[in-house]
């Protein structure tokens, strides 16, 4: 990729190179293997720069080109993606995600032990999961009987297919009333399979369709 001159972008050289010493320093440290930074300004990019190894068995070198997964961040373009139908009218924000998705009809709360579940104080919404508050989780936290079920359930996660996967996730209790508390949680996924629902394509092709073909993003792919 082609940089300009810093100081065109109103940068100073000087300062600029301690970027290279800090990025440096993670992979000398041992923090990570490989590393890779950008710096974009007035339009122009004025930074790309890459250390350390793209893969260690190999030892092949960390380049501008390497290709990386960006797991959370397949979160904004499923958002992306499920706003263009709200725009498009297919849903409202505040609508029960039960009514397109029939299998969180009924979902219910746990207020202590798996043995107390009540009725929400209202079922969860299309904009609770745009805003992590549905009452879903990951399973990363310690403070619920709920989250491990999460490691129970979802210890093979990547094996569902993402139809499977909201079916399983809509069995278990909610955490909390949906928008009174907010956890970062598979409410992003839930999304997806609501884009799919809607739109009547997989999600993968929704993504190429709607949104990397028609923006010429051409080293971006979901699978």
């Amino acid at each position: 990729m082609k940089t300009v001159e810093t100081h065109r972008a109103g940068l100073s050289l000087q300062r600029l190179s301690r970027v290279d010493r800090l990025l440096e320093s993670y992979v000398d440290g041992g923090l990570l293997a490989g590393t890779m930074g950008l710096i974009y300004r007035r339009g122009e990019t004025v930074y790309y720069n890459a250390f350390g190894l793209r893969e260690i068995e190999s030892g092949q070198p960390m380049t501008e080109d390497t290709v990386f997964r960006i797991y959370s961040m397949t979160k904004p373009i499923t958002s992306v993606a499920a706003l263009m139908l709200f725009e498009a009218g297919h849903f409202l924000l505040d609508d029960p995600v039960a009514n397109y998705l029939p299998e969180f009809e009924g979902a219910q709360v746990c207020t202590g032990d798996l043995d107390n579940l009540a009725a929400p104080d209202r079922p969860p919404t299309v904009k609770d999961l745009f805003l992590h508050t549905a009452g879903l989780s990951y399973g990363w936290d310690q403070d619920s009987p709920v989250e491990e079920l999460y490691r129970q359930t979802f210890a093979n996660r990547e094996q569902l297919p993402l139809d499977k996967f909201t079916q399983e996730l809509a069995a278990l209790p909610l955490l909390y009333h949906p928008g009174t508390r907010w956890r970062y949680s598979y409410a992003t996924d839930v999304l997806g399979r609501l884009v799919e629902v809607l739109s009547g394509k997989s999600l993968d092709e929704f993504f190429q369709q709607e949104i990397f073909t028609p923006q010429d993003i051409r080293e971006t792919a979901f699978q």
